[in-house]
């Protein structure tokens, strides 16, 4: 266990006070040279193109993770067990939503107000049982900066899951020209070097490339409270050099690493309007951590609504503004710490309200 102090500062970005808007159908991150963009639904997205992630540069290149042309029966995630052998297979129907009802279905997709976060979720039948499998995607910001890193996260987890599953292999089909390195790949267009990458963690086992296809096997993690958990950590860089630095260096990383977003449940607001704020922390390190501490600042043109942070298994304390005694200020900041270890694969999720002025 690590035993670290670490500080995540979860800015709030501001709400957009708004009569109305229209509901995203995708996460997007704005990185210099590309964006990035995940389709939870990529059917509903664009029937067309079925991407899943998507990254345009500058210079119009297109490429990634794409389902266009691919039969619906094409396996997209097999579930293992520990001795290699397939238990439970979710195609490229399944994950659409299509599925023909024979073991595996689509309960529900979701975005979240504040368009940085979306969420599969579905139920599989098998001999052992009922269990869930959750497909979500968090973009940590909206956009990328040398200051301010952005990552989209993409985490896959199993619930009340049979003890036998032990393993995932995971089939990417993908546009462009892909290449592996250390504990993940990258893909490129047609017309730049400049590629988008992707971290596998926990580390596969197995990683190949064949017929436009990225594969790999993994085992999955196990988390505090049952579940299993394997993560794909997207980025982009500048040049091909760069992405197998970055990739190399995600490999040989011993230290935590910690993925945080903040997320809200509405996109648009108005003055008087109630916000609820989660703040998503995981730990897609190599090693549990402890003494986590989550600061959020309150925004000005927010107003945090008394006794909303409240949390199991943490130490809430607020930094006000200065007033006369015995008034209360404002709360400025409000501070968490984590009162348990964060291990790895562990997700803690903790809240509070605004009221917009």
């Amino acid at each position: 266990m690590k035993k670290i102090l670490l500080v995540i500062i979860a800015i709030i970005t501001g709400i957009m006070i708004s009569p109305a808007q229209k509901k995203q159908q995708s996460i997007a991150i704005s990185f210099p040279q590309h964006g990035v963009e995940y389709f939870g639904q990529p059917a509903t997205a664009n029937a067309t193109v079925l991407p899943l992630i998507q990254a345009k540069t500058k210079n119009g290149d297109v490429f990634g993770i794409n389902f266009q042309g691919i039969s619906g029966a094409t396996p997209f995630i097999e579930l293992l067990d520990s001795n290699g052998k397939i238990t439970t297979t979710i195609t490229v129907n399944d994950f659409l939503g299509k599925s023909s009802g024979k073991g595996v279905k689509l309960i529900s997709s979701s975005l979240a107000g504040s368009g940085n976060k979306t969420e599969n979720v579905y139920e599989i039948a098998s001999s052992e049982g009922k269990y869930s499998l959750i497909v979500s995607a968090l973009a940590t910001l909206d956009k990328s900066t040398k200051d301010a890193p952005a990552k989209l996260l993409m985490r896959i987890v199993l619930k009340n899951n049979p003890s036998i599953i032990s393993s995932a292999h995971i089939m990417l089909p993908f546009s462009g020209t892909a290449e592996t390195k250390a504990s993940g790949f990258i893909i490129t267009g047609k017309k730049s070097i400049q590629p988008m990458l992707s971290t596998i963690f926990p580390k596969p086992e197995k990683l190949a490339i064949a017929k436009k296809n990225i594969s790999f096997i993994t085992k999955l993690t196990p988390t505090n409270d049952g579940a299993l958990v394997l993560f794909l950590s997207v980025d982009c860089a500048s040049t091909k050099e760069d992405a197998f630095a970055q990739l190399q260096s995600f490999d040989q990383k011993s230290e935590s690493n910690i993925s945080i977003v903040n997320v809200s449940n509405k996109a648009v607001a108005q003055p008087s309007d109630t916000v609820t704020y989660q703040i998503i922390c995981t730990n897609i390190g190599n090693g549990s951590v402890s003494d986590v501490v989550i600061t959020n600042p309150v925004s000005a043109g927010l107003r945090y609504l008394e006794g909303s942070a409240v949390e199991d298994d943490t130490q809430i304390t607020f930094e006000r503004a200065p007033v006369a005694s015995p008034q209360l200020g404002e709360v400025k900041t409000i501070n968490w710490k984590l009162l348990k270890s964060l291990n790895v694969g562990d997700e803690k999720i903790v809240s509070f309200k605004v009221i917009v002025q």
